[in-house]
């Protein structure tokens, strides 16, 4: 019953006309609108006007042309991403939001070994259903910025915000929802 209730859901999610975004937000999937999951595409185009992107390619020139503030990932993607854009785009302290993936492979990919910190998600307790951790650099002053080239080493006086969470029901999706919308009404100078 419960998944036919998501079913129909978030079939009226791919119908309806996508929510008025209030920031650029890119989505990272091989996942359709035929799969019945709070993580389809069309759902994140209705609750956070996303925009999915299926090849990384396509994402960048899309980041370059209009930067985005925060880009999704799924994971079930994630090895068709180019891990030095990924680690830019950390250091450019853009919202990066993951789904179903722990703390050491995102620290493996925005090449920061302290978003692990402290054992911090590292699936020795695993989720029994879907999950996101959404990481972001934090520039706290103005001497402080969010720069593309700038090193790992010289990022060690940044911020840094991390949560995390399950994804198993509308419940738990608008907590999602309202952590990123938190991320991104906090400008980063």
């Amino acid at each position: 019953m419960l998944s036919a209730l998501l079913a129909a859901s978030l079939a009226a999610c791919a119908q309806a006309p996508a929510a008025e975004p209030q920031a650029r937000i890119l989505y990272f999937t091989h996942r359709t609108d035929a799969e019945p999951s709070l993580l389809a595409p069309g759902h994140l185009r209705q609750t956070l006007g996303a925009q999915a992107v299926g090849e990384w390619g396509d994402l960048m020139v899309l980041h370059r042309a209009q930067p985005a503030e925060a880009i999704i990932i799924d994971g079930a993607a994630v090895a068709q991403a180019n891990l030095d854009d990924l680690a830019a785009l950390y250091r450019q302290c853009v919202v990066l939001a993951f789904f179903n993936l722990y703390s050491p492979e995102v620290a493996r990919l925005v090449d920061d070994p302290s978003v692990r910190a402290g054992g911090w998600m590292d699936g020795s307790e695993p989720y029994p259903s879907d999950f996101y951790i959404m990481v972001q650099r934090e520039a706290r002053t103005d001497e402080e910025t969010c720069a593309a080239d700038a090193l790992p080493s010289e990022l060690s006086g940044l911020g840094k915000s991390r949560s995390q969470y399950s994804l198993a029901s509308d419940a738990d999706f608008e907590v999602f929802t309202g952590v990123l919308n938190t991320r991104l009404s906090d400008p980063q100078p």
